[in-house]
């Protein structure tokens, strides 16, 4: 299996010939607010093999995920492909686990495509923050991120906020006024500057460990500099 996170999209190859088949990643839905439904991720099975390729059942294992489409119901023809499309609710903090189980003729046993999904408290208003073009040596307007506990009990930070990773993690700074946890409803602000040291593309992370339930998580921070002349 090769999973393409970027795109949501995981691509199955089943070879009949071999008759095995084994996913390398599992379909991931992570950072989902409890409560809400993730934006659905498809799986493309392709058969691999010479010979068609009879599928005869797909099924999910239910809650949490939900399985919202499926062409994978009948013969597959060489080289041909079919989908399943699925999504998941986050019901509770943490990681949860789930399955596509594909019984077809490629395999003597059921294929199976593992689905993750991971729901938490914390929503962060910016998964990325872009600064405008800025002059080396000279410091941005600040950006604000804004974290909210959606939760209904106290949601503590279990380390720092910084930024750390990417190309240019000394080219950004941070301030908060978060302290140690959020109350019930409760939000804090994480503000940012862009300094940056050279010219060029600069990029960083923002980290923000908690025990929301996906813990860390981040928010990708992107600027460029400008030479000065």
């Amino acid at each position: 299996m090769f999973a393409g996170f970027l795109t949501e999209q995981v691509t199955t190859l089943l070879n009949t010939g071999s008759g095995t088949f084994s996913p390398t990643s599992p379909l991931t839905f992570s950072n989902q607010l409890l409560g809400t439904t993730s934006t659905p991720q498809t799986v493309t099975i392709t058969n691999s093999g010479t010979t068609p390729m009879t599928i005869s059942s797909v099924a999910s294992s239910g809650p949490p995920f939900r399985m919202t489409a499926n062409t994978c119901n009948s013969s597959l023809a060489p080289g041909a492909q079919c989908s399943i499309t699925a999504e998941f609710t986050a019901k509770a903090m943490g990681a949860v686990s789930g399955g596509i189980t594909i019984n077809d003729s490629a395999s003597s046993k059921p294929q199976f495509v593992e689905l993750i999904g991971i729901g938490t408290e914390l929503a962060i208003s910016a998964s990325q923050l872009k600064f405008p073009a800025q002059k080396v040596g000279t410091k941005s307007l600040p950006r604000n991120v804004h974290l909210t506990n959606t939760g209904t009990k106290n949601m503590g930070f279990t380390h720092f906020i910084y930024i750390d990773g990417g190309d240019a993690p000394f080219d950004f700074t941070q301030t908060n006024d978060c302290g140690s946890f959020l109350a019930p409803k409760a939000s804090c602000t994480v503000t940012i500057t862009f300094e940056p040291l050279h010219a060029g593309i600069r990029d960083s992370i923002l980290y923000i460990q908690d025990d929301g339930g996906d813990s860390p998580q981040t928010t990708r921070l992107l600027g460029t500099g400008v030479a000065q002349f």
